[in-house]
């Protein structure tokens, strides 16, 4: 894809996701989640676009990879929630997990929102040292967030740790170091008004995930995954391209492929 279908592609996708229109929901309900994070999210379009994905979608985007009904489910690198928020009508209990307290809190108001407050818990801290007993999780899903952690082996173990045996991790990995990828995050980042500015923000970007984790670029590779899963005593039980996994498909956001490699990459690991 040349790097001006990459902006064209990023600008539709912004405005995409972005859209506050009733008629583009399914399920009412959807717009009006959105309509209750959007005040708290007008400077994090990013997470905002998270929600505007539905929680429909959310659900079913879940649901295909048939995960076990869980009495407690961890999502890692949760951000405001929305994932979380999707899978409580699976599991008894969510823990939410993130780095990030201002997305946290927008994370909180929407369990509040949904009147589910009481079972879907948000939670500050570090991948590297999960706030959570040891096997206290039966289902972890990590969406987006992976590649992102600065000490990816040290992550995988601290997963480990809190599952419970047997228990099932959901990954989708993006290839961070992709000029696709950085297009698409410099767009959530900020409305993008021209391609200069939009160079500059991919730059500004590529410079930031690099200084964030320097190894996460090998750590996005089907190789290294699958590695890194055996060193943390885990059993890859699938992978593939996002949106292959599971008995039915869901629309990808993004393109399957870009320079010949997969675009985003999905993983269901088993703790042995």
């Amino acid at each position: 894809m040349a790097t001006l279908d990459l902006i064209r592609h990023s600008r539709t996708l912004h405005s995409l996701l972005l859209r506050h229109d009733r008629d583009s929901f399914e399920d009412p309900r959807d717009q009006n989640i959105v309509d209750a994070v959007a005040p708290l999210l007008a400077h994090d379009p990013f997470s905002l676009s998270q929600y505007a994905l539905g929680l429909t979608y959310a659900r079913a985007y879940l649901a295909r990879l048939g995960l076990p009904h869980t009495s407690v489910l961890l999502d890692l690198g949760c951000g405001a929630g929305n994932w979380g928020l999707a899978a409580a009508s699976d599991c008894n209990i969510v823990v939410g997990v993130d780095v990030r307290a201002d997305r946290l809190r927008v994370a909180a108001h929407a369990a509040r929102f949904l009147g589910i407050e009481t079972r879907v818990h948000f939670v500050h801290g570090s991948a590297s040292t999960l706030p959570l007993p040891t096997s206290s999780v039966d289902t972890c899903i990590c969406i987006n967030a992976f590649v992102f952690f600065p000490d990816h082996l040290q992550a995988a173990h601290e997963i480990r740790r809190v599952l419970r045996k047997g228990g099932v991790v959901y990954l989708s990995i993006p290839r961070a170091g992709h000029v696709a990828y950085l297009l698409h995050q410099a767009a959530m980042e900020k409305s993008i008004v021209s391609a200069s500015r939009l160079v500059k923000q991919l730059v500004a970007s590529a410079a930031r995930a690099c200084s964030r984790n320097p190894g996460c670029l090998a750590y996005a590779s089907p190789k290294t995954m699958c590695s890194l899963a055996s060193a943390a005593r885990f059993r890859v039980q699938a992978w593939g391209t996002e949106g292959s996994l599971g008995q039915s498909r869901v629309a990808s956001l993004f393109p399957s492929t870009y320079g010949g490699l997969p675009f985003m990459s999905e993983y269901l690991w088993v703790a042995e």
